[in-house]
C-alpha cells in the first residue's frame, strides 16, 4: 500500500463507484452522519499509519494492517452507507455535562479551536457582532458556538443571572450566523457529493493508484458542467472534505438534537 503518483486509476478500477450509492445521505440522521465520518477518519488514520510505519515494524504486522484496511475499504465500496463500527474513543473531547447547545471547552476541544484559527480566517469563529459570517467557514461547526469563560466558584444562582444577563445583551448586538443547523448542513453535504469524494481519495490511498482531478469531478457530478465550473467545484470539495472528516466535527453531530 504505498503511493506511486505515475499510476493512474483505470476505468475498471473505478467500477465499484457510483455516487447513486450516496442518495441514502438525503435522509440520514445527525448520529449516523457521526458515525459515517468517524468511520473515514479512524480508516484514513489508519492507513496513514501503515504508510508511515517503520521498517522496524515485523512484516506480519505490516501485512495485517494493510489487510485490515483493505477488508474495512472493500465494505466502503460494497454499500458506502453501512457503518464500519469504529467507536468512539476514551480520549474523546466530550463531557459528562454536555448538551446539545452547552458543552464544555475541553482541553482537546481547545486545542480542535486553536487549530480552526491556524486554519481559518478566525473571525467567524469568534461568535462577535461585529464580524460577520463568510461563506468559506460554513462548513466549520465551530462557529455556531460562543466560547465563555465561568467562574465555578460562585453560586449556581450567580451564574444563572450573569448568564442571562450576557444572553440578552448579546442577543440584541450579534449579528445571526448564516451557517445554518447541523440539519441543513448535512443536507449541504449530501448534495455536494463529499462523502463519495472523500471514499475516491481513501481509494488513491490505499490503492496507490492516482484519479485525474477532472476524473474525480465527473464521478461526484456524471451530468457534469464546464470546464471551470468542474474545477471550482473540485477545489470546494477539497476543502469541504478537509472540514468535515474530523474527529470534533463526530462528536458535535453527535451531541447536537437539530
Amino acid at each position: 500500500m504505498t503511493l506511486h503518483p505515475e499510476k493512474y486509476a483505470t476505468e475498471d478500477d473505478l467500477q465499484w463507484f457510483d455516487i447513486e450509492k450516496y442518495s441514502g445521505l438525503e435522509n440520514a440522521t445527525l448520529a449516523q452522519w457521526g458515525q459515517l465520518i468517524r468511520d473515514r477518519v479512524w480508516l484514513e488514520n489508519t492507513v496513514n499509519a501503515h504508510l508511515k510505519s517503520p521498517s522496524s515494524l515485523a512484516p506480519e504486522d505490516r501485512e495485517a494492517l494493510r489487510t485490515f484496511c483493505v477488508l474495512h475499504f472493500e465494505s466502503i465500496k460494497a454499500n458506502p452507507l453501512h457503518p464500519l463500527g469504529f467507536e468512539r474513543t476514551s480520549n474523546s473531547a466530550s463531557h459528562v455535562s454536555d448538551t446539545p447547545t452547552v458543552q464544555l471547552l475541553t482541553g482537546k476541544r481547545l486545542t480542535w479551536l486553536s487549530a480552526a484559527f491556524d486554519e481559518l480566517d478566525p473571525r467567524p469563529l469568534i461568535v462577535d457582532p461585529g464580524f460577520a459570517a463568510t461563506s468559506d467557514n460554513a462548513d466549520h461547526l465551530f462557529r455556531n458556538f460562543a466560547h465563555l469563560m465561568i467562574n465555578m466558584n460562585v453560586t449556581d444562582a450567580v451564574i444563572k443571572a450573569d448568564f442571562a444577563m450576557w444572553l440578552r445583551k448579546y442577543r440584541k448586538s450579534a449579528v445571526p450566523l448564516d451557517g445554518g443547523t447541523y440539519t441543513e448542513k448535512i443536507k449541504a453535504w449530501s448534495a455536494s457529493g463529499v462523502v463519495g469524494y472523500k471514499d475516491l481519495t481513501l481509494f488513491e490511498k490505499i490503492s496507490g493508484k492516482k484519479i485525474r482531478a477532472n476524473d474525480k469531478v465527473v464521478l461526484i457530478r456524471p451530468d457534469g458542467g464546464s470546464t471551470k465550473e468542474d474545477q471550482n467545484a473540485r477545489r470546494n470539495l477539497d476543502k469541504q472534505a478537509a472540514r468535515i472528516f474530523r474527529e470534533e466535527v463526530c462528536e458535535l453531530l453527535e451531541n447536537s438534537d437539530r
